[in-house]
């Protein structure tokens, strides 16, 4: 700052000397000659210099969507009924029996598929300490423990798996290791009965 001249933004911003048109800013005069390259100021360099700050009191407005992975509990359905339950095996069955000679489902099979998938629960709830396999019961006899290519296991099969769980390696056994993953991705998959949902 010069000796005895006081600095305001007309002393910064125009050199003395400079000629053009002025315009008048805060009560002092601005060099406007847009053509006097030789001032240093342009008419858009004031332009952009005369224009409003930002008010530092606004405060950008936030927008946020609903995730709905954040709770995934409430994606997942309540409990359906057993009757229900039955219902949609024995109709899966004969769907995937279609082009049999005998495309039928006796009530015997259907509810020994279900005591049979029961017994492999409740196995499991011995094995994994889990409150899971009795709150979802019905759901898990309804979509899981069934073969990728669509049905219901055979009886034998289920027979053999629930062997499996009483073996002396119980804990090391595909059933067992195939049924904990269900567990584990059983709020991924559950509401949606995806490709893991299949045991």
């Amino acid at each position: 700052m010069l000796e005895g001249r006081p600095e305001t933004v007309e002393n910064l911003m125009v050199p003395s000397g400079s000629s053009g048109g002025s315009n008048s800013v805060g009560g002092g005069s601005l060099n406007m000659g847009g053509s006097n390259r030789s001032s240093g100021w342009t008419s858009f360099d004031l332009g952009v210099l005369e224009e409003p700050f930002p008010d530092a009191n606004e405060e950008s407005e936030e927008v946020t969507h609903p995730n709905p992975r954040a709770n995934p509990f409430q994606a997942i359905p309540p409990e359906p009924d057993l009757d229900s339950v039955k219902e949609i095996m024995r109709d899966r069955l004969l769907v995937h029996r279609l082009g049999q000679r005998q495309a039928t489902v006796s009530e015997t099979e259907i509810n020994r598929i279900v005591e049979l998938k029961g017994q492999i629960l409740d196995r499991m709830s011995q094995l994994d300490f889990n409150p899971f396999w009795a709150q979802r019961r019905n759901t898990l006899i309804r979509d899981y423990l069934r073969p990728p290519r669509g049905g219901e296991f055979k009886i034998s099969v289920l027979e053999a798996k629930l062997q499996e769980l009483f073996g002396e390696n119980a804990t090391r056994s595909s059933i067992y290791y195939e049924l904990v993953r269900a567990r584990e991705y059983f709020h991924i998959d559950g509401p949606f009965r995806g490709p893991r949902a299949a045991v």
